[in-house]
């Protein structure tokens, strides 16, 4: 599978654990770290799986995926809570 197909299956994904650390997270100010940090372990998790599970060029796809989620979180999280960084 390639590079561009596999990131845009993996967004749904990424937008949805965003919104729950949100919601998980809502009564905690100034959280974002945190936030980010369980995206990421639950992320690094699938993606360990998947590496560990394929073969051929689909294990380098999925170690590459694993080292943009950390850009692709700030984004999104810029773009889905624009108030957060005021």
């Amino acid at each position: 599978m390639g590079t561009l197909v596999l990131i845009s299956k993996f967004l749904p994904l990424l937008f949805v654990l965003l919104k729950v650390a949100e919601d998980e997270f809502k009564d905690k100010p100034k959280s974002g770290a945190e936030k980010k940090e369980s995206v990421m372990t639950f992320i690094h998790e699938i993606i360990s799986g998947m590496v560990s599970a394929s073969t051929g060029g689909q294990g380098e796809t999925w170690k590459f995926l694993d080292r943009v989620i950390s850009p692709l979180i700030d984004l999104f999280a810029w773009f889905l809570f624009p108030n957060h960084s005021e």
